[in-house]
């Protein structure tokens, strides 16, 4: 896969990257969302999106990117996970310091993208 394409592809709202969707796990773990928690899980099992052949970084891992592919009423039913936990000020152990800045604003710009 060329970068134009790759970079297009990770721009789209359904393209996730492993990060956001383990820590969109978690939050819906900690409000005991077993259900949606599983369908994060499931998807983030698939194949991620190949990368440009030179793709590399210094001293990390790549970043692998994952088209989420849920049902409207999914989408949702995330949001409103998302939002529950903002109000209560939940967060992960990786996002204890930055907060959950970012996390309702992309459920919502999924919620807002087409199926």
């Amino acid at each position: 896969m060329d970068w134009a394409t790759y970079k297009a592809l990770c721009n789209q709202p359904d393209v996730w990257s492993r990060w956001m969707l383990e820590q969109s796990e978690e939050l819906l773990t900690l409000l005991a969302e077993n259900e949606l928690c599983l369908l994060l899980h499931n998807a983030r099992s698939a194949q991620p999106l190949p990368m440009p052949e030179d793709h590399r970084l210094q001293g990390h891992q790549p970043v692998q990117m994952f088209q989420l592919r849920l049902p409207q009423a999914v989408r949702r039913q995330i949001l409103a996970v998302m939002q529950r936990a903002k109000v209560r000020g939940l967060f992960t152990e990786a996002t204890r310091e930055r907060g959950l800045g970012g996390f309702c604003e992309a459920w919502q710009e999924f919620v807002d993208y087409p199926e």
